[in-house]
């Protein structure tokens, strides 16, 4: 977070803020400009214990959870972004936090670990309507009788004013022929600059952070002179998955050495040399690259292919293993070729269903008779279809089952997904994979992707509208991580985690609605995951981010277009006017017998 020298310019002046001040910003080239101040002592105490105090500064001081002080203040524009600094200090150098409001809404927790009076930062979004003043709160919310909080003051320094949302305009083509990536944090009112700077520390942070399970940061960690994983930190394991999401990274950040050294961990420990398993992915590793798990997770293929075709039309093909296209298209060939004829008696399967033309769950014995609907994804296999060698045909089918399927999968009234489902969409999991998990969360970011790229399945657009809405109904900052599909908690779990805000945001690609843009507010106001589950929610955290700042590219052959472009798909949305039960199947038509029933997601009798 930049820092901020405050040089006092003008006398304080009794207005809606307590003072005026002149800061200069010493970061990134920031102009000057103008901070307002709230003096912590000025503000109305309330709670048990809260109150102006002298030490170390002349300030307020917060005791207990409820303790919080108040205060009216007009800001110099009413719709705004600001960088909010609060200063302060904690009794004892352990961590002492205080949450700052404005007009009921929390901007962000500020946490001080030292006695002297030091500064935190956050950017944050003032968005006032037609109010003239707002209530800042300050709240202590997070004391467990360790130390106390003192807050010495508060600035807000305007870095640009945000004009009135209104509803998102969808393009009428994709980024694929127009090579227009919408950026949505910008249309959201997010000033460029700071757009790059989250992305660049996005970088900075999940590649060369800090070490350490609990309190560490990096997920990245290279191997000798030319290699290198990424660790799920909490199961302490690599996996195809996180392998082949962070060569995806890398080829979008114009990061080729650490894309090499990712394709090489996984080409040489990963991938099955021979046996019935060769030239697919173990799934899951040990850090010194022994197999755990032979078997493969399509997703990491599906990844793994399609960052090598953008890594080869990116960099061009080097030879070997970094001739990259030719790897992509042996992936592929790989799988068509399964079960190998070499084994006579093997179940491995090909990674899609041939007669389906879907993605399986696992290309192995039964548990290639289902799939998940997060390993659908209709774009990748759009490029597919122009740049692999053979099957062009086959991987566009591949797109247009996977349209078919979404709304198949989904809830009619939640829109949520299950973690794995049957090949004709109905749910099929043990273990509570029949439900919306971890798996399923990854769907809006897929259908995202594919409208933003090819914007030609409005069932997309009608799905993740539904979802938003269910999601808003639990409220935006407040849904949880995992429900059943009808929309109950499930397993217990409360989290709401980064991972799945980053596939909200993501899903507002292709959503024309005006609440899209506070699942775009929530994913920047999500802190950068670190700690011991930072691996799933980071990187999907990343890629969502790229998704949604117009970072999330196609890279076509020699930098331009192809031969022939895709056509677009021009399939009829499959959800205008259907009708389901409340169990989310759909009808053939409307029904003729009594009885509550969904139409266009919302609930209608029939009598």
């Amino acid at each position: 977070m930049k820092k901020l020298l405050f040089v006092y310019l003008l006398a304080c002046l009794v207005t809606g803020l307590s003072a005026k001040v002149k800061v200069t910003f010493t970061a990134q080239g920031e102009d000057t400009g103008t901070s307002d101040k709230i003096e912590a002592e000025t503000m109305t105490p309330g709670g048990q214990y809260a109150g102006v105090r002298s030490e170390p500064f002349s300030g307020m001081g917060f005791y207990a959870n409820g303790d919080c002080a108040t205060k009216t203040v007009t800001f110099p524009v009413k719709n705004g972004m600001y960088t909010v600094g609060v200063r302060g200090a904690s009794s004892n150098n352990s961590g002492a936090g205080i949450a700052l409001y404005v007009n009921g809404k929390k901007i962000s927790d500020f946490t001080f670990y030292v006695t002297q009076a030091d500064t935190k930062y956050a950017d944050c979004k003032v968005l006032l309507g037609d109010a003239t003043t707002a209530e800042v709160k300050l709240n202590l919310e997070t004391d467990n009788g360790s130390n106390d909080t003192y807050v010495d003051y508060i600035t807000f320094t305007l870095q640009n004013e945000i004009q009135e949302r209104t509803a998102p305009v969808l393009p009428s083509q994709g980024a694929y022929y127009t090579d227009t990536y919408r950026n949505l944090f910008v249309e959201a009112g997010y000033s460029e600059t700071k757009v790059n700077e989250r992305l660049n520390g996005l970088w900075d942070q999940l590649f060369y952070g800090t070490d350490g399970r609990e309190d560490g940061q990096r997920i990245y960690y290279p191997v000798g002179d030319d290699e290198a994983y990424i660790l799920d930190v909490n199961n302490d394991d690599v996996r195809s998955e996180g392998q082949s999401y962070g060569m995806m990274i890398c080829v979008q950040m114009d990061k080729q050495e650490e894309f090499n050294r990712l394709w090489k961990w996984a080409k040489t420990h990963m991938q099955h040399e021979d046996g019935e398993f060769k030239g697919y992915f173990a799934w899951v590793m040990n850090k010194d690259g022994s197999k755990r798990e032979a078997s493969p997770a399509p997703d990491g293929e599906e990844y793994f292919i399609t960052s090598l075709m953008l890594a080869a039309n990116r960099w061009g093909n080097g030879t070997g293993i970094y001739n990259y296209m030719a790897e992509a298209n042996a992936i592929l060939e790989s799988s068509w070729g399964k079960p190998d004829p070499n084994f006579q008696f093997s179940d491995v399967k090909p990674l899609f269903d041939k007669t389906e033309k879907q993605v399986v769950f696992v290309p192995y014995a039964t548990s290639a008779t289902k799939t998940d609907p997060s390993y659908h994804l209709p774009a990748f296999y759009r490029l597919w279809a122009e740049w692999a060698d053979n099957h062009q045909d086959f991987y566009t089918q591949l797109a247009e089952k996977s349209h078919e399927m979404f709304p198949k999968f989904a809830h009619a009234t939640t829109g949520l997904m299950p973690d794995y489902a049957n090949f004709d969409g109905t749910p099929n999991g043990e273990g509570g994979h029949n439900n919306f998990r971890f798996d399923a969360w990854r769907c809006l970011m897929n259908m995202g992707c594919d409208y933003a790229w090819f914007a030609d399945c409005s069932d997309e657009v009608t799905l993740v509208k539904r979802a938003h809405d269910f999601f808003y109904s639990k409220g935006v900052k407040e849904y949880y991580s995992n429900y059943t599909l009808d929309g109950n908690q499930d397993s217990g779990n409360s989290d709401h985690s980064a991972g799945l805000v980053a596939c909200n945001a993501v899903g507002a690609l292709a959503s024309d609605d005006i609440k899209a843009w506070d699942f775009v507010d929530d994913l920047w106001d999500t802190p950068i995951p670190s700690g011991r589950y930072r691996y799933y929610d980071g990187m999907l955290y990343f890629m969502g981010f790229l998704h949604a700042s117009g970072n999330f590219r196609i890279y076509k052959p020699d930098g331009g277009g192809t031969t022939s472009l895709p056509q677009p798909l021009q399939r009829e949305g499959s959800l205008a006017g259907a009708w389901f039960d409340l169990s989310g199947r759909k009808l053939s038509g409307k029904p003729t017998r009594k009885g509550i029933y969904v139409y266009n997601g919302k609930k209608r009798v029939i009598k």
